[in-house]
């Protein structure tokens, strides 16, 4: 965000700058509720549009402590931008635990309010009160100058009045985008346009579309310019690997850093690995090497792909196959890398977006996106997209640790 920009909260807004040493924050309001009783906090601008411009766009980033406890619960605070005529913008309804907006035009990818549900995922938060935020994101709709148009911006606490959110606005501006380019809906802000929304990206000025960060310090290749603390030569990045410094703090300078280390916690400098399986001769059984990129190898993980063998008997995946056998997408049954749906070998954004029709009906009946809010035993719910194995479709199968699709968004098995 830039240096100003607008708080609106269902809590106390200035608690945004506080540092977060709470367990959760809340505060009740008074004044305006919605029709479940609860706190709803509106901004409304009504303006006429200005001669030539045929779009308007803003940034917005959603922060909130129900993350994570309450990610895939009723309790989803929620965050709308309704656009309509002067005193007929605002629309929505409360149905049940959900949302309904027409004329909302900041809701992501497959249709949803912003709340800590939705698709793009939630992250810690750092620098404020709150738990989780999700964005930057961009939100824009087309115009027509001259004509008078009214935009509410709304927060409201949704199922309960406890754990405050905000949100924070910010860039309004008219502009000449054209339509295709000006469609409503909230994306992902990619400074540097490598397909990373700058929130999820470990090089958010940078490109770096793969997310490479060989030396695991979070900070990706193509911008990792000092490398981690300590570091012997300053190189950075993935010089750091094979250095002879201790970069990931295991206690182990043998020279190879642990993603391509077949002994993790014990010096093991020469590799041997006389029986030539997984595991080097100074562990044996108790370690194993990550396959062909970076990410962590748990123990009960038989092929390496990051996965515990038991999750993959759960999802249906194989679990002595690490990595897809070709890069076409949905060529083989079962899969063999747990967060590559579409087995292509490459976890992205078209793993999210899969439909798949499995009885021949011309009817999308599965997919993550499909599936999303399924739970067991419904028709729609496969074990498949339950990547934190608690019997739904939710965030938490996006967001959760260890085991997530955000954990190896970006990476590629081969």
């Amino acid at each position: 965000m830039g240096g100003s920009f607008v708080i609106l909260s269902t809590g106390l807004a200035p608690n945004a700058y506080s540092p977060n040493l709470e367990g959760n924050l809340s505060w009740e309001l008074g004044g305006l509720n919605n029709s479940q009783g609860w706190d709803l906090v509106q901004l409304t601008l009504q303006m006429e549009v200005p001669d030539p411009f045929i779009c308007f766009a803003f940034d917005f980033a959603f922060y909130s402590e129900e993350y994570p406890e309450y990610v895939g619960t009723q309790y989803n605070d929620t965050f709308i931008a309704e656009m309509g005529p002067p005193g007929a913008a605002s629309t929505f309804v409360i149905v049940g635990s959900e949302v309904d907006a027409p004329n909302n035009i900041a809701f992501d990818s497959i249709g949803n309010v912003i709340d800590v549900n939705n698709v793009f995922g939630f992250i810690a938060a750092s620098d404020t009160t709150y738990d989780g935020v999700v964005g930057p994101l961009g939100a824009r709709s087309e115009v027509v100058p001259g004509t008078q148009i009214e935009l509410v911006f709304s927060i409201m606490d949704l199922g309960d009045p406890i754990y405050d959110s905000a949100v924070f606005l910010d860039n309004f501006r008219w502009t000449m985008d054209p339509s295709e380019s000006c469609q409503p809906g909230a994306v992902g802000i990619d400074d540097d346009e490598d397909g990373i929304p700058n929130f999820l990206d470990n090089c958010p000025d940078v490109a770096n579309p793969l997310q490479e960060d060989s030396d695991v310090d979070d900070v990706g290749d193509a911008c990792d310019s000092e490398g981690p603390t300590p570091n012997s030569n300053g190189l950075g990045g993935a010089d750091d690997c094979n250095d002879g410094v201790d970069n990931d703090g295991d206690g182990n300078t043998d020279g190879v850093s642990d993603p391509f280390d077949n002994c993790h916690s014990i010096a093991n400098p020469g590799q041997a690995n006389t029986d030539g399986d997984q595991w080097g001769d100074a562990c044996e059984t108790a370690d194993c090497i990550a396959v062909a990129t970076v990410w962590p190898t748990p123990i009960g993980d038989e092929d390496c792909d990051g996965w515990i063998s038991g999750n993959e008997n759960f999802y249906g995946t194989l679990p002595l196959t690490a990595c897809p056998a070709t890069a076409d997408p949905i060529d083989e049954d079962p899969d063999a890398w747990p967060p590559d749906f579409n087995d292509d070998r490459t976890v992205n954004i078209l793993d999210l977006l899969l439909t798949l029709d499995t009885n021949a009906d011309t009817v999308p009946d599965a997919g993550f996106k499909v599936s999303f809010g399924a739970t067991d035993p419904d028709p729609l719910y496969f074990p498949r997209f339950d990547l934190n194995m608690d019997g739904s479709i939710n965030m938490l199968d996006f967001v959760g640790a260890p085991n997530s699709f955000k954990s190896m968004f970006g990476l590629s098995c081969a």
